[in-house]
C-alpha cells in the first residue's frame, strides 16, 4: 500500500489526472466513445456481428485508436509542450528521480485515453455472452493491445526527448505512430483470431521449444519496453546526455540477436532470411552507434576529467570517449549473429540424414556478405566519430553527405549503365560498389561469373573506410589532446568560444 500511495503522490501523474480528466474535456469525449460502442452493440445485435467475432473486431478497433494513436500521440506531445516551455528543467532539478518524472509523463499523459478505454470494456462483454471471443481469447487480445500500446508510448517518449526541436518531436513521433499503426493493425488482427474466433496458431517455437505465442510476443516486447524507457529516463535525466552508454548499446544489440535468433531458429533451409538478418543487424547496429557517440565537447571535457583525476585517459566503456572500443564489440555481436543466423538457418538441413546433423550446405555463399556487412557498422561508427570531432555541429550532415555518395550513387550510375550500354556486368560491379546491393550481389545469388571482382568490389571500400577513418579519427584525437594540453585549462570570461565547439564549458583553443 506504501508503494501505491507513493506512486499516486507524484505530482506530474496527479497533474495530467487533475488536467485531463476535468469533466469539461473529458465528457465530450467519453459521449463520442459511448455513441460509437452503443451503434457497435445495435450493429452486433441487428446484423448478427456478435457471433461471427465482427463487433468485437471493431471494439478492439476502437480500443486500438484510443490506446495506441491517441495515447502515444498525447505522450509526445505532452512531453514537447513540456520542453518547448521550459517546464522539464524544473523537474530535472525537483527532488523527483529521473524514473518517477518519467513514470509521470509516460502513465499520466495518456490518462483520458485509459479512461475511454475503460468505457469499451462493458460492451466486450456482450461479445463474450455470444462466445465471440472467449473469455481466454478476450484477455490475450486484451494483453497484446496494452503490450503494443506501451511499446509505441515508450518510442514516443523517447522520441519526444531525443529530437533536438521540441516543436517538431511530436510530429515526428506521430509520423512513427502511424507507420506503426499500419504495421501494429496486422498484430491486432491476427491476435483476434484465437481458438473461438477461427484462429488456428496457439504455439511458436523459439529456439526448437514451442512457446504460447503471448507468452513469445511478451518475451519480445518486455526487453524492447525496457530499452526504450531506459533512453527515456537518461535523457530526462539531463538533456546532454547520450540515449545509451556504451554497454547498454551492446547489451541491447545482443538481446536483440538473441530473440531473433530464437525465433528464427526452425526456419532451416531459407537463405533469403538470413540477409534479413544480415540488414536488421546493419540498421539496429547503426543506430545503436550513434546513440553513443560523443562529439567534440564532450570528448574535450573527458579529457580534462581524465587529467583532474591523474588519469592517463578516461575508461574505454565512458560516456565521453571515443566509440572505437564499443563500436569493435558491436561488430563482434554483428558478426555472431549472422554467422549463426547462416549456420542455423541457411545451411541446416530440414530433414538431416541417420548419421549427420546437417545436409548439403547452400549454393549462396555469405562470408563476403557478413564480412561487407560488419565492415559497414564499422566505418559508419568511425566516419561519425571523425566528423563529430571534426565538426560537431554539421558532423551527422556531412555523414550523410558521405553515405550519400557511397550507398546511393553507385546504384544510380549502375542504373544508367545497364539502361544505356546495356551491359549486365558493368551494372553489377558498379552496384556492388554499394553495401545495399553489394550484400546480395556477392553472396551468388544472381549466379554470376566473375563473383571475385564482385566480392573484391563489394569488400575492398568498405575495407578501405575502416582503416581511413581509424586513421583520421586517431589524428582528431590527437589534435584534441595537444589543444587541450598546449591551451588554457579553462577559458577566461568574454574569451571567443570555438565555433566547432559551441559550448564555453567544453572550450578549447589552438
Amino acid at each position: 500500500m506504501n508503494a501505491i500511495t507513493a506512486w499516486l503522490d507524484n505530482p506530474i501523474f496527479v497533474k495530467h489526472m487533475r488536467s485531463r480528466l476535468r469533466r469539461s474535456q473529458f465528457l465530450p469525449s467519453a459521449v463520442i466513445v459511448l455513441v460509437l460502442c452503443f451503434f457497435i452493440a445495435y450493429g452486433g445485435w441487428a446484423l448478427n456481428a456478435f457471433s461471427n467475432g465482427s463487433a468485437f473486431k471493431m471494439l478492439l478497433g476502437l480500443q486500438t485508436i484510443l490506446l495506441v494513436i491517441m495515447g502515444a500521440t498525447q505522450v509526445a506531445s505532452s512531453v514537447g509542450g513540456a520542453r518547448e516551455s521550459g517546464i522539464l528543467d524544473f523537474h530535472r532539478v525537483s527532488p523527483l528521480s529521473p524514473l518517477a518524472v518519467t513514470l509521470g509523463f509516460f502513465f499520466g499523459a495518456p490518462i483520458r485515453e485509459y479512461a475511454l478505454f475503460a468505457l469499451t470494456l462493458p460492451f466486450c462483454l456482450l461479445c463474450i455472452w455470444y462466445e465471440s471471443p472467449s473469455i481466454g481469447d478476450f484477455f490475450q487480445a486484451e494483453a497484446v493491445l496494452v503490450l503494443v500500446a506501451w511499446l509505441l508510448q515508450s518510442l514516443s517518449l523517447m522520441a519526444a526527448l531525443m529530437t533536438k526541436k521540441p516543436k517538431s518531436g511530436g510530429r515526428g513521433a506521430i509520423g512513427i505512430l502511424i507507420f506503426f499503426f499500419v504495421v501494429g493493425s496486422n498484430v491486432y488482427s491476427a491476435a483476434s483470431r484465437g481458438p473461438g474466433m477461427g484462429g488456428e496458431i496457439t504455439t511458436l517455437g523459439f529456439f526448437g521449444l514451442q512457446l504460447p505465442w503471448l507468452l513469445l510476443l511478451t518475451i519480445f516486447a518486455l526487453p524492447a519496453l525496457f530499452f526504450f524507457m531506459l533512453a527515456s529516463v537518461r535523457k530526462m535525466n539531463s538533456d546532454r546526455a547520450h540515449p545509451y552508454t556504451k554497454r547498454e548499446a551492446v547489451i541491447c544489440l545482443s538481446v536483440e540477436t538473441v530473440l531473433v535468433l530464437g525465433a528464427t531458429w526452425d526456419l532451416t533451409n531459407f537463405p533469403p532470411l538470413v540477409f534479413f538478418m544480415i540488414y536488421g543487424l546493419i540498421i539496429i547496429g547503426c543506430v545503436l552507434t550513434a546513440t553513443m557517440t560523443p562529439n567534440l565537447g564532450e570528448y574535450a571535457k573527458g579529457v580534462r576529467r581524465a587529467e583532474k583525476r591523474g588519469l592517463v585517459r578516461l575508461s574505454y566503456w565512458d560516456d565521453l570517449a571515443l566509440n572505437r572500443v564499443a563500436l569493435a564489440a558491436i561488430c563482434l555481436v554483428v558478426l555472431v549473429g549472422s554467422t549463426a543466423a547462416w549456420y542455423f538457418i541457411a545451411e541446416r538441413s530440414e530433414v538431416p540424414g541417420p548419421n549427420q546433423g546437417f545436409g548439403q550446405r547452400s549454393p549462396v555463399s555469405f562470408r563476403t556478405p557478413i564480412a561487407t556487412g560488419v565492415l559497414v557498422v564499422g566505418y559508419f561508427g568511425l566516419a561519425l566519430q571523425y566528423f563529430l570531432l571534426k565538426a560537431p555541429r554539421r558532423g551527422t550532415a556531412l555523414l550523410g553527405l558521405f553515405l550519400f555518395f557511397v550507398w546511393l550513387v553507385p546504384l544510380v550510375v549502375a542504373l544508367f549503365v545497364g539502361l544505356t550500354n546495356g551491359q549486365s556486368q558493368a551494372g553489377q560491379f558498379i552496384a556492388s560498389l554499394s553495401p545495399l546491393a553489394g550484400l546480395v550481389i556477392s553472396s551468388g545469388v544472381g549466379g554470376a561469373d566473375s563473383m571475385f571482382a564482385l566480392e573484391a568490389a563489394t569488400l575492398g571500400p568498405a575495407l578501405a573506410f575502416v582503416f581511413l577513418f581509424n586513421n583520421l579519427v586517431t589524428g582528431a584525437k590527437r589534435r584534441v589532446v595537444q589543444a587541450i594540453h598546449t591551451g588554457p585549462d579553462r577559458a577566461k570570461p568574454g574569451a571567443p568560444i570555438d565555433p566547432l565547439v559551441g559550448d564555453e564549458s567544453d572550450l578549447i583553443l589552438a
